[in-house]
């Protein structure tokens, strides 16, 4: 964590502090500062979304998890720093060669830099909180789909940059509408992850509303463990966060592959 924050934290500094031949701003000045600081904020934001407690976390999970952790960390520093050169030698195009394409290089570390630090963020959250964490075989149906749905969506958006760069940026080679592109497309994608993670705790909610009342699907007292754990989750704390035994519910779970959803009777 902290040499990611060092990376963030160097980048916004270069960006601030950095000489401009315009003695006085204009327009383009504002939106291409307010534009690379929230490129590197989303960014930022993604990688800290969501964090498994100490105990969820890979490291304690098993060896092949938390080895996987530790090298995905080293790879996702390295792509996390290409793609901060590269947005930092577009926003100072934006001031040396507004109306110039931005060259293959900068191009790069920012296409292949984000979309490579984006799929290392899904890979590692997925060491602690996937194959058989979220989703879990005792999930209710639709939170379980919902769950699977989000992960194949967020490791799909690991190519939106590519997707970005042969439809707008070739299109628009500027250095100003590369960075507002990329950031809409963080825009899009931080929405759509806070939209789903709410829904998915807006359903528990309401099925643990509707048990309490009587209504609906009954769960048995191990489910409704895993239905805490879900809201801790999306909160960012761990079921021992709640004071929630903890019940062994993940000795069962295979090393590799994922629980399949429990059939309805």
């Amino acid at each position: 964590k902290e040499v990611t924050m060092v990376i963030f934290g160097e980048a916004v500094f270069a960006i601030i502090l950095q000489p401009h031949t315009s003695a006085h701003p204009q327009t383009h000045f504002y939106v291409a500062l307010g534009t690379t600081l929230w490129l590197i904020y989303s960014i930022a934001l993604q990688e800290f979304h969501i964090s498994p407690s100490e105990d969820d976390h890979a490291m304690r999970r098993s060896a092949f998890f938390g080895i996987s952790w530790w090298f995905t960390q080293m790879a996702k520093q390295i792509f996390l720093l290409g793609a901060s050169i590269g947005i930092k030698r577009a926003h100072l195009l934006t001031f040396k060669a507004p109306l110039e394409p931005v060259d293959t290089d900068t191009r790069n570390l920012i296409v292949w830099g984000m979309s490579m630090t984006m799929l290392s963020i899904v890979l590692i959250r997925s060491y602690s909180l996937g194959w058989g964490r979220h989703p879990h075989s005792q999930d209710p149906f639709q939170i379980y789909w919902l769950k699977v749905a989000w992960w194949i969506i967020m490791l799909l958006s690991s190519l939106l940059p590519q997707l970005v760069d042969k439809m707008i940026v070739e299109a628009f080679p500027q250095p100003l509408p590369m960075l507002i592109s990329f950031g809409g497309m963080m825009l899009m994608i931080i929405v759509f992850e806070a939209a789903i993670s709410n829904l998915v705790a807006y359903r528990m909610i309401e099925l643990m509303a509707a048990e309490q009342s009587g209504e609906g699907v009954h769960f048995d007292e191990r489910t409704l463990e895993q239905r805490i754990d879900e809201r801790a989750y999306l909160k960012h704390f761990s079921s021992h966060a709640l004071d929630v035994e903890d019940s062994n519910e993940h000795a069962e779970t295979p090393f590799l592959l994922p629980h399949a959803p429990a059939k309805a009777e």
